[in-house]
């Protein structure tokens, strides 16, 4: 039998929070009936046509998109490493955060659930959430990095 210790519980935390940020971005494109990242990208296209966005503007956009879809890629990965209760490289945990702030994905998945829900639109609670997600999330992985790994009994 597997002793769980507080890092592997911390671990496969993030790791279940990776999942359900994958889970509820491919439920939300089907409700409103999308087709995950395919349609993301189509509506930038047509957004991008429509507007006529050029230069600079374009470029910026398209670094967004590429950054929303390489986030989504790494949840995956981070997710599986998680789960499987292997800490993420430091460079990968680094990349990571940055893709998060720039497309602001919170990794505490409820923080976005529940500020929907309740239809938050106060810019400095939603700042503050994110910001104390991502904190909390480095913390605790910079903590599981100083941990040993969990022994079988």
């Amino acid at each position: 039998m597997k002793i769980m210790n507080l890092r592997s519980k911390i671990l496969r935390f993030w790791g279940i929070m990776d999942v359900m940020s994958l889970i509820s971005y491919f439920i939300f494109s089907i409700i409103n009936n999308r087709i995950p990242i395919y349609s993301d990208i189509k509506g930038i296209i047509s957004t991008i046509d429509s507007f006529g966005i050029e230069g600079a503007g374009l470029f910026w956009i398209s670094i967004l998109v590429i950054c929303d879809i390489l986030t989504l890629v790494s949840l995956f990965f981070s997710a599986n490493l998680f789960l499987r209760g292997t800490s993420a490289p430091l460079l990968f945990i680094s990349l990571q955060e940055i893709l998060r702030f720039i497309t602001l994905k919170c990794s505490l998945v409820f923080i976005p659930l529940i500020l929907h829900l309740t239809a938050s639109s106060l810019v400095w609670l939603n700042v503050s959430l994110f910001i104390f997600s991502e904190a909390f999330k480095v913390c605790t992985l910079m903590w599981c990095r100083k941990q040993p790994q969990s022994h079988k009994a």
